[in-house]
């Protein structure tokens, strides 16, 4: 079951990974806009729009932080309670998509004492409970933005994405007062390429064209699994 690597290189203390196609099988927005047609927070051809949106950043049309903000634009005044209560009732279908090979390796990093967290681009509401189901030790993710009880359809802060997820980790590894290089990063995107490169070591998942030439180049460990 555990394909991942039995032992990392020292000096890696902790491991981060990103949630979608990564964590889970799938994508969690895509999970959390079905639930919402079907409750009615979202209409069928926005979902339609978006799922459309979804297969052009799969193919690397559309950045993942311009396809979360559309997102977030969709929830633009709903109740932030109400959402809460929304994401809390699709967490175990999400559950449900987690990787088995990747919490067995999450409990073997957990046996050695390297600490494990989330780094995604992915709402906290749903990045969070996840971590917690997992016994993670950290969860770094993109927060929402609210205002007198009201989701704005903005984040609070930048969409962790791209050079902004380092960036996010960057802050998170000051404050902790750590070496980055204690730190490995498990993902599947091109676009995760800038926290891989400024931490001490990398797991790509099914790497493909840069990916597979950059994770050669630098001698990160490469897995396949099934989607």
């Amino acid at each position: 079951m555990m394909l991942f690597p039995a032992d990392l290189p020292q000096p890696i203390r902790i491991v981060f990974f990103d949630l979608d196609l990564t964590l889970l099988r799938s994508h969690s927005g895509l999970i959390l806009l079905r639930r919402a047609v079907q409750q009615k927070l979202v209409s069928r051809r926005a979902y339609w729009r978006l799922y459309l949106l979804g297969l052009c950043h799969r193919i690397g049309f559309l950045p993942a932080d311009r396809l979360m903000r559309l997102v977030l634009k969709l929830l633009t005044g709903t109740a932030a309670e109400e959402f809460r209560r929304f994401t809390e009732e699709i967490i175990p279908e999400i559950i449900l998509d987690i990787r088995p090979e990747a919490a067995a390796w999450l409990e073997d990093c957990r046996r050695k004492g390297i600490q494990t967290g989330i780094l995604s681009a992915a709402a906290a509401e749903i990045c969070r409970p996840v971590a917690g189901y997992l016994k993670m030790d950290f969860c770094l993710s993109t927060v929402l933005d609210t205002r007198q009880g009201l989701l704005t359809g903005d984040s609070l802060g930048p969409v962790c994405y791209g050079m902004e997820k380092w960036h996010c980790l960057q802050r998170w590894i000051r404050e902790q007062g750590i070496d980055p290089g204690i730190v490995c990063y498990v993902a599947d995107s091109w676009s995760d390429r800038f926290v891989m490169l400024h931490t001490g070591y990398a797991v790509c998942l099914n790497p493909t064209g840069r990916m597979r030439k950059l994770a050669r180049r630098k001698n990160w460990f490469m897995l396949n699994l099934p989607e």
